[in-house]
């Protein structure tokens, strides 16, 4: 594939739409740490796992999974929008995992461009599908696996599909090894509701970037978000916020000391009537929205590696 291609014709929306609807619809309704099929024993995230590793067959190296931790189970109760049920003393605990892929550099201290993206769906409310929290950045995550993997790239490639709708959020150790190891890390990029609209902006068909930072560092990384949506013509109307305090999976590489990460989103504050509940379904998410905002992380992630981080 040449890396000057069309970005928004590199982008299959049908395989995206497909890999959505197997991970929040059909055959699983959501990503939770317990068993919720009759009959299956694994638990629905694990299920997920299974099927998210198919990036291997697009020259995706898988790293041994790592990060585990137990996690709250599914409550049996409904419950309030983001509200976090902390487990009974008697609630079974579970081994949560973190997945990793790698695209090698073209040597072994080649600068790391890291993308994260949540895997599950909240374990609070009662089998929610999670379709925009998160299931449309796990898919978003592994289109950009397979088309990075049609592309030679000089900087090495990682992506890590977290944990965080369960405790503790398991980006927080990932975050920690890679600033250990003292590899030079030109970027993270955390993909969190890509593709979510307001209301009225779906409804004038009008697609939305929000890009969040907390450092300076960060700032630069999401003006140069800005200028390549215009380069590449895709159509996104660009919003920049800067966090007062680091946050989400972005936050867990900030405060680990790798200061360039930034969060891409659709709109902040979370704009979705169905956030956090069962009604967070495969049918509301709009994969035309989603497809532009791979685009633009795919558009990002071309230009690092061939330029650097800005």
């Amino acid at each position: 594939m040449d890396a000057s291609c069309d970005l928004l014709a590199c982008v299959s929306r049908e395989r995206l739409d497909q890999w959505l609807y197997y991970l929040c619809a059909d055959p699983l309704a959501c990503r939770q740490a317990n068993p919720v099929r009759p009959g299956e024993t694994r638990g629905s995230l694990d299920e997920a796992d299974a099927y998210r590793v198919r990036a291997r067959r697009h020259g995706i190296r898988r790293a041994p999974r790592a990060g585990a931790r137990p996690g709250i189970p599914a409550r049996s109760q409904s419950s309030a929008a983001a509200t976090v049920w902390p487990p009974e003393p008697d609630d079974p605990w579970y081994t949560l995992y973190n997945l990793h892929a790698m695209r090698e550099g073209a040597g072994p201290d080649a600068e790391i461009i890291q993308m994260v993206a949540h895997k599950d769906s909240q374990s609070w409310v009662p089998c929610a599908p999670g379709a925009y929290d998160s299931a449309v950045d796990t898919v978003a995550l592994m289109e950009l696996a397979r088309t990075l993997a049609q592309i030679p790239n000089e900087r090495e490639i990682r992506f890590l599909w977290c944990n965080e709708e369960h405790t503790p959020w398991t980006s927080v150790m990932a975050a920690q090894r890679l600033a250990a190891s003292g590899r030079k890390v030109a970027i993270v990029l955390n993909l969190d509701g890509v593709g979510l609209r307001r209301p009225d902006h779906a409804a004038r068909g009008i697609y939305t970037a929000d890009v969040r930072y907390t450092t300076d560092r960060g700032r630069s990384a999401a003006d140069l978000v800005d200028e390549l949506i215009g380069r590449h013509n895709l159509g996104i109307r660009y919003v920049r916020e800067r966090a007062a305090v680091p946050d989400d999976d972005d936050g867990s590489f900030v405060l680990a000391g790798i200061e360039n990460a930034i969060l891409l989103t659709g709109w902040i504050p979370n704009p979705d009537p169905h956030y956090h509940t069962t009604e967070d379904r495969y049918e509301y998410v709009g994969i035309e929205s989603v497809a532009r905002s791979v685009a633009l992380a795919l558009s990002l992630v071309l230009f690092i590696d061939r330029y650097g981080a800005p």
